[in-house]
């Protein structure tokens, strides 16, 4: 190397200036390490001056992306801890279906009359069946496959959010969902199932992902994020095509709209204000006090 060389990096480093080295060699860039004698002294990476804006440009986007990977790994899903939510919400299932039986049962026909979500009725002003439709279900395999996916994306959710926001937010997914599929077929249809709120739930799940990825980071790295949130996005239709579209009697247009509410919804939340612990309880206490009112709406008793 000649005598018109400059120094592009140096560090204390040893590790780092060998990762440096790497990057030099795989571009067929020469240099030379300057290694001092001594601990605690700094280590130079040197080439030809003629190389010197090539070798930093080089190097600056090798720093640039793994400050980008550094960001990632570092940043961290707020946790809130195991959840009850799960569980209550599935005995509050069960104890339904145990009180109702499945569809055409001579058990209580009436919460099915009274609480599906028939369209017609809904549009007329039945607003409440938006909510009880979400705790009928139509036989046995309907309610555990239910119960199976709903503990699953609520608890991941209650973990993220709290039990109390998770449960109200699912819930809320899940009654815009029910409303908009009245919207789209107007009349003639009828449906049960909490279906379309758990598909609410895994669309607050990707839109939670999604937004976290895209916030961290610099302003340049950030566009970077953006891009790379999209998959999120991706991974979400890919299981709703395998859980939401096959199937006896699927709801295709409820399950989409339940899972488009959520996407909504978990785009919006971490805009939102951070809850303390009672606010959080306060929330999923609500949800429940709104489904037994709609249910008092519903066979009469308000």
């Amino acid at each position: 190397m000649s005598r018109r060389s400059v120094v592009v990096r140096r560090t204390r480093r040893r590790a780092r200036l060998d990762s440096w080295a790497l990057v030099l060699e795989a571009l067929a860039i020469p240099y030379r390490i300057h290694r001092p004698d001594g601990a605690f002294r700094h280590h130079s990476l040197v080439v030809e001056q003629r190389d010197a804006e090539r070798a930093r440009a080089a190097l600056d986007g090798t720093d640039r992306e793994e400050n980008e990977h550094t960001e990632v790994a570092t940043e961290t899903i707020p946790d809130h801890g195991p959840s009850s939510a799960p569980f209550i919400v599935a005995v509050v299932l069960l104890v339904i279906y145990w009180l109702s039986g499945p569809s055409g049962s001579p058990a209580r026909p009436e919460l099915f009359i009274r609480g599906s979500a028939d369209t017609e009725r809904i549009l007329a002003g039945e607003w409440w069946r938006i909510l009880t439709a979400l705790s009928l279900h139509a036989d046995v395999s309907h309610l555990l496959g239910n119960l199976l996916a709903g503990a699953l994306f609520l608890g991941f959710t209650a973990r993220w959010l709290g039990g109390g926001l998770a449960s109200a937010l699912a819930v809320a997914s899940g009654a815009a969902g029910n409303f908009a599929t009245a919207l789209y077929y107007g009349s003639d249809h009828l449906s049960v199932g909490a279906s379309t709120a758990i598909f609410g739930t895994l669309g607050i799940l990707a839109g939670l992902q999604f937004i976290r990825r895209g916030k961290a980071g610099s302003f340049h790295s950030r566009r970077r994020r953006w891009f790379r949130a999209w998959p999120v996005l991706a991974a979400c239709l890919a299981l709703f095509s395998m859980l939401g579209v096959s199937g006896e009697r699927v709801d295709v247009v409820g399950h989409a709209a339940g899972l488009c509410a959520g996407l909504l919804i978990g785009i919006l939340t971490p805009f939102l204000p951070r809850l303390g612990a009672w606010q959080d309880r306060s929330l999923g206490i609500g949800a429940a006090l709104l489904m037994a009112v709609a249910w008092l709406l519903a066979l009469g008793g308000i």
